[in-house]
């Protein structure tokens, strides 16, 4: 192609076929060899002329003239992506600064404001989509950004913070942020881009490019502004999630509902939190998670029945681990350690409070069955056991709840133990009862707490007190220090037969005479 032929084209502004013609010279040579340095310049220019008028009349870019420009080499690519970038920046400021002026008002005004926002990106991405990879939409939005970010810096300076506007704008702000984000590519933000290669010499890899997208600031631009007043958002959206009545009677899963439910709305807020990744929001969010859980706990009432008793400890359950869930998460984005020191506390003293009564449920529960009369016993505790602890209204109960119940089951079980007489007939009888427990258990439980112990206690009567060396040794091998030889002949009715017991003990274990305790000592080891 002749450089007459070139000017003629340009003359006539017929980029199509200069597009076509430039194509099939750059297959026989490059033709720049052809044609001088002029013809060049003055084809670029023409280019960069018929953008120009294009964008300022708010038009599409003929495909011809894209076409040529990504012909035309790198450099002149970017540049043209600049020259187009300036121009429409300023023609979107010159609109978006009258919408600013018109509508910014008070913080929720934003939404208003950013609702704008979204409908010019939408035109500029329809517009100009033959480049779409020159990402125009994010270089307006960023100019956008800027615009928005001084007028809520200026706002914030000047006025009184309400806490519902504060609450509104800022909810506003983070919902327009991620869409936008979605929008536009970020991973190909100009201002973090031209970031790193001042501050490097990098290739931009993948995992670069990645980097850059994870830490790019300038998506959360506007919501950055909203971190130094946070407390007035967790403050607002805590004091919602404690402010209903707190309706104990509601459960789900075993866990009363309203805890459930502060659960749901701290996740919610966390994501908030999370999604500015700030340190100081983190700490503001953990202090304000400690004091308002506390709160919620304490307002935690008496269960008067056995299931009600039951449900208050699963919920106390729930709340602590799912409050160590919760500041492991924060540990692993922010590097928090746990710092809830009112909100553990709370929950261990009401732990033991609640744990306590469900005892007293139970020792009422056991104090009617009698122990005495071993043949039918299995039975009743089963029936019991079915009825009050794992019935089917207690399926969702966590296994740290199901341990703490028969624990306190089989503390029972050994507290009336404890209070009658028992000979080797008694033992073996009962010893078969507690097999028909645990036998029942089994399919439920992997582990049933303390029932070794009671085993092992009745255990140490199979053996006859007539024969003494024989029943001294059997404790000793069964009791593991668990039981006082005191505690163990206290069953015994015969006073003498206790004290010749004792003495037996006090042979095998090498104590001095001395130390044997007086007949009426004896005696009232059973009173």
């Amino acid at each position: 192609m002749q450089s007459s032929e070139l000017r003629a084209l340009h003359n006539s502004r017929n980029h199509e076929e200069i597009y076509s013609r430039i194509r099939q010279e750059m297959k026989k040579l490059d033709f720049r060899q052809k044609l001088s340095t002029d013809d060049l310049d003055g084809l670029k220019l023409c280019i960069e002329d018929e953008i120009k008028k294009c964008v300022y009349a708010h038009k599409s870019i003929p495909k011809p003239v894209v076409s040529i420009t990504l012909l035309l080499g790198n450099e002149f690519e970017s540049k043209v992506k600049a020259s187009m970038a300036s121009h429409m920046t300023i023609l979107c400021s010159v609109d978006y600064q009258d919408v600013l002026k018109r509508s910014f008002h008070k913080l929720s005004s934003l939404g208003i404001c950013l609702m704008w926002v979204e409908e010019s990106l939408a035109k500029v991405m329809l517009r100009y989509a033959l480049v779409s990879d020159w990402n125009l939409a994010l270089e307006v939005l960023l100019r956008y950004y800027v615009m928005t970010k001084h007028k809520v810096c200026d706002y914030f300076f000047h006025n009184d913070v309400e806490e519902e506007d504060f609450v509104q704008a800022f909810e506003i702000v983070l919902r327009y942020e991620k869409r936008f984000a979605k929008l536009v590519d970020v991973s190909k933000c100009s201002l973090c881009m031209c970031r790193y290669q001042s501050s490097s010499e990098e290739v931009f890899t993948q995992d670069l490019v990645s980097t850059i997208n994870h830490s790019c600031i300038h998506m959360r631009m506007l919501s950055s502004q909203f971190i130094p007043n946070i407390t007035i958002y967790l403050k607002v959206s805590f004091n919602e999630l404690i402010s209903g009545e707190f309706e104990q009677d509601n459960v789900k899963l075993c866990v009363v509902s309203t805890v459930l439910d502060f659960f749901h709305g701290v996740e919610k807020i966390l994501k908030k939190i999370e999604y500015l990744d700030d340190l100081s929001a983190y700490k503001c969010l953990v202090r304000y998670f400690d004091r308002y859980l506390a709160i919620l706990i304490s307002k935690i009432s008496l269960g008067n029945t056995i299931y009600k008793s039951i449900v208050v400890l699963n919920t106390l359950l729930f709340a602590r681990e799912t409050m160590s869930d919760f500041m492991t998460r924060i540990f692993g984005q922010a590097g928090i350690l746990d710092d809830t020191p009112n909100a553990s506390e709370e929950i261990r003293k009401m732990e033991a409070f609640h744990s306590s009564i469900l005892d007293i449920q139970l020792s009422v529960c056991f104090a009617k069955i009698n122990f005495e009369s071993p043949n039918g016993l299995a039975k009743e505790i089963i029936r019991l056991i079915d009825a009050e602890i794992i019935s089917d209204a207690t399926k969702g109960i966590g296994e740290e709840t199901t341990m703490v119940l028969l624990e306190s089951m089989v503390s029972q079980m050994l507290s009336r133990v404890y209070s009658i007489r028992i000979t080797p007939d008694t033992s073996e009888a009962l010893l078969l009862e507690v097999a028909e427990v645990k036998k029942h258990l089994k399919p439920k439980v992997s582990v049933i707490p303390m029932i070794d112990v009671l085993e092992k206690y009745l255990k140490v009567f199979l053996c006859s007190y007539d024969n003494e060396d024989c029943f001294v040794n059997n404790f000793i091998f069964m009791s593991e220090d668990i039981f006082s030889f005191e505690q163990i002949i206290s069953c015994v009715q015969c006073k003498e037969k206790r004290r010749s017991l004792w003495s037996a003990y006090q042979r095998h274990t090498s104590t001095s005479v001395s130390s044997i305790p007086k007949s009426s000592d004896l005696t009232s080891l059973h009173t």
